[in-house]
Formats: C-alpha cells, sequence, structure tokens
C-alpha cells in the first residue's frame, strides 16, 4: 500500500514533514484519525489518516469522505498512481507576526530533494507580488529545508497573485502562480496561520483570521468577532479579525 509522503505533523516550531514510519513510533496505539488534526497533507492541506495497519504496513491516506478529492498524491488503494502537476496546485501561504497595524506573509514552498536543487543553473528563486508592488522576494535555494516546507517571507502588502520565477527544472515541483489574497476575504487558521483554500469547511469552536478590506457584521450571537489589526494599503483599509 503506497503512503502520502508529503505529510506533515503540527510540533512547537510548526509544522515539520514526518514519514508513516515516524509517526507509527509515536502513536503506536492503532489508527490516528484525520479529525485529530495531527497530521496535515502538504499539497491540498486536509488532515490525513494514519493507519492502525492491521493488514497492511501502517501509512498515511485521506479520509474517502473528504470534501475535496482535488490531492495529487491522493491514495485509495495499491493500484493508485500518484501523479503531481504543480500548475494544478495551490502553495500554502500564512499570515503572521500580526500587531495593532500590521503584519507579514510567507509562502511555503514544497520540499524538493536537494541532488534536484544542485543540479539547476539558477540557484534561487524570486517571488514576485503581482498587482500590488513592483518588488520581488529572491532566496538561495540553500535556504530549503531539506525534509519539510519552507516558508519565505512575500511582504506585508497583500497580492491578489505570485509569480515564482525559477530554473525550468523546478516547474515540476512548484507553479509559476500562487493565487494571492482576495480583499473581500481571505481566511487563514489562527493555529498555523495558513490561508484556507477556497471554499474550504471551517469548524465550529474554532477561531480564524479574517483578511479583508470590508466591514463584517455577523448574523449570529454564535459568532465571536474582534479586530485586531487595520492598516491602509494604497486605497484600501485591511483588517485583520478574528473570528470564532
Amino acid at each position: 500500500m503506497p503512503s502520502l509522503t508529503h505529510v506533515c505533523m503540527w510540533s512547537e516550531h510548526g509544522w515539520k514533514k514526518i514519514t508513516a514510519y515516524e509517526a507509527a513510533r509515536l502513536h503506536p496505539g492503532g489508527m490516528v484519525s484525520a479529525a485529530s488534526g495531527l497530521f496535515m497533507c502538504e499539497l491540498c492541506g486536509q488532515y490525513v489518516i494514519l493507519t492502525k495497519g492491521e493488514k497492511n504496513v501502517r501509512h498515511f491516506k485521506h479520509e474517502k469522505s473528504e470534501k475535496s478529492k482535488d490531492c495529487p498524491e491522493r491514495t485509495f488503494g495499491p493500484s493508485v498512481r500518484m501523479t503531481y502537476n504543480a500548475k494544478e496546485y495551490e502553495l500554502p501561504i500564512r499570515i503572521c507576526n500580526i500587531t495593532s497595524n500590521q503584519f507579514d506573509l510567507e509562502l511555503g514552498l514544497l520540499y524538493v530533494p536537494q541532488f534536484i536543487l544542485q543540479e539547476q543553473k539558477i540557484q534561487h528563486v524570486a517571488i514576485q507580488p503581482l498587482g500590488s508592488q513592483d518588488e520581488q522576494y529572491i532566496y538561495s535555494l540553500e535556504r530549503l529545508n531539506p525534509e519539510t516546507l519552507t516558508y519565505v517571507y512575500i511582504g506585508n502588502i497583500p497580492a491578489p497573485k505570485y509569480k515564482l520565477n525559477v530554473d525550468s527544472g523546478l516547474r515540476c515541483f512548484w507553479p509559476q502562480y500562487v493565487r494571492g489574497i482576495d480583499y473581500s476575504g481571505s481566511i487563514f487558521s489562527q493555529k498555523a496561520g495558513k490561508k484556507l483554500p477556497d471554499g474550504a469547511d471551517v469548524q465550529i469552536g474554532n477561531s480564524y483570521y479574517l483578511l479583508c478590506a470590508k466591514r463584517v457584521h455577523p448574523n449570529s450571537s454564535d459568532i465571536e468577532i474582534k479586530k485586531i489589526c487595520e492598516k491602509r494599503v494604497s486605497k484600501h483599509r485591511l483588517s485583520v479579525l478574528k473570528i470564532r
């Protein structure tokens, strides 16, 4: 049974890549459900299952009941061939360092094997926000983490789209364009700071950040909203709201 290979586990230092073998040693007591929120697929941002291993070697897999079935590494059984088309999937964006009048944004770059990075003629990645500023953020490939996702700073002015300029050999790992921030409203997990995909479900009782340029009025007394940041960007007044 093939196991998902882009899985990470939350630790005190953030999300860290983990193998099914390592996870099984940490959790020898049987299956760990996706609802536990312990293991997350880096490619689609959904929580995954660590199987109990009664019939097969313990491995990670997606739940059949997941709302989104578009993960490039979705595993159902041994006959499934896993493919990945970088153009079809988004790299994660997270919000961090939030104060009363400022915040930062970071982009997560998927792990790429070291031998592939060393083969590239262009030994850096340049990330260009489109539609908001002309500045590029350039990072050496040597900076990338060898076994997990690498988050890099992409500014404090949200852009609707980001362009990645890299050597052609990395196009099969990273898309050329990444969907950015929607000023009408982008939702982030408070725990990880990670932007939720469009159409993603939120869970009752959990807290989230909403970054938007419009006023938000709760339509229920069960929704708690607190403004924690406000900043002016061009003609927009952006707010970060904590919503539960």
